[in-house]
């Protein structure tokens, strides 16, 4: 598992899709609540309650290779779950509990994923919020919430996702 970059958003839900998508017609609540869907994309929240006391959650972004030269998994681990566990200890521990949210397929070989914040970008750090295109294999990906209950952490709970890539 290889580290691709750490990031912070100011608002905990993203939508990951094959390609870049324009927000700025879409309702935030019709997205969320599936009365307006984008096709070939999902929402999906990271979310740490120690960091929201701060207005923000901080996350990296692994990657694995099954066979071919693209990554095929992503795990999206929020740095504050990070602080009490290894990533690779954590994916180990949490696996058993991981809930499949839906799917969505590749055909560009990226994913990218965007920020659903509505916050003008004056008003945030200039890193926050950003939109990323991650390589990717083509194919169908399946996505997979979780969550890590952090001993000594603010409420202790701490959700994260992975999107995988299915075998066939």
């Amino acid at each position: 598992m290889k580290k691709i970059t750490t990031a912070t958003l100011d608002y905990p839900w993203l939508l990951i899709s094959n390609k870049k998508q324009s927000l700025k017609k879409i309702g935030l609540t019709d997205l969320l609540t599936d009365k307006k869907k984008i096709i070939n994309s999902r929402t999906v929240s990271i979310r740490s309650n120690d960091q929201a006391e701060f207005g923000h959650v901080e996350f990296n972004i692994y990657y694995k290779k099954n066979k071919g030269k693209k990554p095929s998994t992503f795990y999206f681990l929020t740095t504050n779950a990070l602080d009490f566990i290894d990533a690779e200890k954590l994916i180990k521990k949490t696996k058993e509990s991981w809930n499949n949210i839906g799917k969505i397929k590749i055909e560009k070989e990226k994913i990218v994923y965007q920020s659903l914040s509505k916050t003008k970008k004056k008003d945030i750090p200039k890193d926050w919020n950003k939109t990323l295109e991650l390589k990717a294999e083509n194919g169908v990906y399946e996505f997979f919430t979780f969550e890590y209950y952090c001993e000594d952490a603010y409420e202790k709970r701490d959700t994260m996702f992975v999107i995988k890539k299915l075998l066939k």
